[in-house]
């Protein structure tokens, strides 16, 4: 992360570094008093948001069968390789 022209923070920082706090969570006061600084610190337009509404989520279907593209892909690189090791001699299984 690079650091912060002029008067800007950084909008990100490390967390769990390692997967550990770096730091005892504070109180939550603190927490609710850092997020009415951070709300007061918006510009207007976007203190006037009155409901904001998250994206919604949308799971990513499992990985299928490969589509036909990358499976002929595969099998021609495959073949070619075939190709190369009994030119010199070698079985495709072999090592």
């Amino acid at each position: 992360m690079s650091s912060p022209r002029g008067s800007a923070r950084p909008q990100q920082h490390t967390v769990l570094p390692g997967g550990r706090r770096n730091r005892a969570a504070g109180p939550r006061q603190d927490a609710h008093g850092r997020f009415r600084e951070e709300i007061a610190a918006l510009p207007g337009p976007a203190r006037r948001i009155e409901n904001p509404v998250p994206d919604r989520s949308v799971p990513s279907r499992p990985p299928g069968r490969p589509t036909g593209s990358v499976r002929f892909d595969t099998e021609v690189r495959l073949r070619r390789h075939a190709a190369v090791r009994a030119s010199r001699g070698r079985t495709p299984c072999a090592p």
